[in-house]
């Protein structure tokens, strides 16, 4: 009887903690919406403020940094485009106000020294995008929120075979499309042997 007890006791205890936990983590989930939601209004708030003069400068800044990341990288490295899966978004009724998707996955192939993110064929509406995760080997390597952040070129150490993935998170609210968009992948370039 008394270990039926002990058993139903230690039940109650797990059961509780359980409940507990969850709800922890529910409050957790909940702060951080209200952050990100909180960063988001900012980020827009700022968009808003600017001129169209003044969002075409910091574009054209932005073009003019990407070339000249790419001049420099093109010193060392053999450079490949790796474009991710093209993201076409439909709202319906019932849409978050920030919607998070995946890309998909890439597994970096043979040869490759380090990637660098991130690149596009086509120009996106950047100004829909909240913020751009990028994963290795599903660890967060790096998350960028607002435009003048991911427009900024940078190295990762990833190498062949780590998986890479990327998330966008982006205004749910309105039709959304995202072609083209991917990384870098840089192969070290071997001294020349003399003749």
């Amino acid at each position: 009887m008394r270990e039926s007890i002990l058993i139903l006791l230690l039940v109650l205890l797990i059961i509780l903690f359980v409940v507990l936990r969850k709800r922890g983590e529910k409050k957790e989930s909940e702060r951080l919406e209200i952050e990100r939601l909180d960063r988001e209004r900012k980020r827009k708030e700022g968009l808003k403020a600017l001129s169209e003069e003044e969002k075409s400068l910091i574009y054209s800044l932005s073009m003019k940094e990407r070339t000249a990341f790419l001049k420099n990288a093109e010193k060392d490295y053999d450079i490949l485009f790796h474009p991710f899966n093209d993201l076409v978004y439909e709202k319906e009724s019932g849409n978050k106000q920030i919607e998070t998707k995946s890309l998909g996955y890439y597994v970096i192939e043979k040869g490759v020294d380090r990637i660098a993110a991130f690149f596009f064929s086509t120009d996106p509406d950047f100004e829909s995008i909240s913020a751009i995760t990028l994963n290795i080997n599903g660890m967060v390597s790096r998350r960028f929120e607002g435009f003048e952040s991911y427009m900024k070129p940078m190295y990762f150490e990833a190498k062949s075979g780590d998986l890479i993935t990327i998330e966008i998170e982006f205004d749910g609210t309105k039709e959304f499309t995202l072609e083209n968009f991917g990384v870098l992948l840089l192969k070290r370039r071997l001294p020349k042997q003399p003749s």
